[in-house]
């Protein structure tokens, strides 16, 4: 099985991506990383699975409309979240990362988990 080469995807550290999933609309499949160093213990994982439903919620709010990406800092995380008729992918990166760093990294991920599918 193919892997996403650690250095590709800048791993942990500054600007590194810590953590994400991916789902496939036409598989109906979750693909998910394992978690890096600065998510090593359950207690921060469930923060971060919190800080994930968050994010995924007020992209599907019918108040506001539904949105395509939203791309949120906090002291704990940069989380990026993408939405398209294809997939849907979120991500957790260093608070740190510079945007467009990881719209790159998630680009990477994206092409990575396509080629694996085909």
């Amino acid at each position: 099985q193919e892997r996403l080469h650690e250095s590709i995807l800048g791993v942990g550290g500054p600007g590194g991506l810590w953590h994400f999933i991916y789902r496939s609309m036409y598989f109906d499949q979750y693909v998910s990383s394992e978690f890096s160093s600065p998510i090593s213990d359950h207690r921060q994982q469930k923060r971060l699975y919190r800080a994930y439903e968050k994010v995924y919620a007020s992209m599907h709010n019918t108040v506001n409309g539904h949105h395509k990406t939203q791309f949120k800092r906090d002291e704990n995380y940069v989380l990026l979240c993408w939405i398209t008729q294809d997939f849907e992918l979120i991500a957790a990166f260093d608070p740190l990362a510079d945007k467009a760093l990881a719209i790159r990294i998630c680009n990477r991920v994206c092409q990575w988990v396509k080629d694996v599918e085909n």
